[in-house]
């Protein structure tokens, strides 16, 4: 005897209905509970910021930190967005990198990537610019405190293609612990070269189109030289740019 093709095997509407609202309340409950838990755990005194650690910052203090990042001890350390927070740290001029971690059960740390001001640069304004020579934010009268050398002679176009005068300028103007002396002033000059102004020991050094790599050396032996020979003249000018002829001139100038 064949199968009864007219059995009907419909699911009943009232289990249907009984499936769907048992589910809903599941899920109902299950949310219930993640946002008492998430209520709990982000107002519990037991998560709060107890302790911030701040490191690789030299020109911003930690509490200027804390204060760009709007971050504070005692906030609760699941109520902080860590992107966020990043973000707003880089946002700062003077951040290269930020890296942030929460680290539970009441600790951020925070790890600063700052620039490092190698000179100051002017075209309608002045600039202060990285050891990549970027140019990274305007000067201002309480960057005074960076004794830094200052790069004139050149024009924005100069800097943006980073030519080879730039480029020498930027080589120079690291070596600013050997040239210790304030107002310390790089010019460049497209038809006579470079001179270097209060570099050091001299008012005036005039490279020229020389390369760098070895003015550090010909310096020490010329200081070596005039300590040897010169001790009581003090020099006011070197001129290096011919490769075999060292001129100086004494100070104060004599005719």
């Amino acid at each position: 005897m064949s199968e009864d093709k007219n059995i009907d095997t419909r699911i009943p509407n009232w289990k249907k209905i009984i499936y769907f609202f048992s589910h809903a309340v599941f899920i109902f409950m299950l949310g219930t509970c993640f946002i008492f838990a998430h209520d709990m755990v982000t107002k519990s005194n037991d998560f709060s910021i107890r302790q911030i650690n701040i490191k690789g910052n030299n020109h911003l203090n930690n509490e200027e930190i804390c204060k760009i990042a709007g971050i504070n001890v005692n906030d609760n350390i699941f109520n902080i967005n860590i992107s966020i927070l990043r973000a707003k740290l880089e946002n700062n001029l003077w951040i290269k990198k930020a890296k942030v971690k929460r680290i539970l059960p009441d600790t951020v740390e925070i790890d600063i990537n700052e620039e490092i001001p190698c000179a100051k640069i002017n075209f309608k304004d002045t600039y202060i610019l990285n050891f990549q020579g970027n140019l990274f934010k305007k000067y201002e009268k309480k960057d005074a405190l960076f004794d830094i050398p200052e790069i004139t002679g050149l024009n924005y176009i100069d800097l943006s293609k980073k030519n080879y005068f730039f480029c020498l300028a930027i080589d120079i103007a690291k070596q600013k612990n050997f040239f210790k002396k304030k107002n310390f002033t790089i010019h460049l000059d497209k038809d006579m070269g470079i001179t270097l102004f209060n570099a050091g020991d001299f008012n005036e050094i005039i490279i020229g189109f020389n390369e760098f790599e070895g003015i550090i050396k010909n310096l020490n032996l010329v200081k070596y030289y005039i300590n040897q020979k010169f001790n009581d003249i003090k020099i006011e000018k070197i001129d290096l740019s011919n490769k075999n002829r060292v001129i100086l001139k004494p100070f104060p100038a004599m005719g």
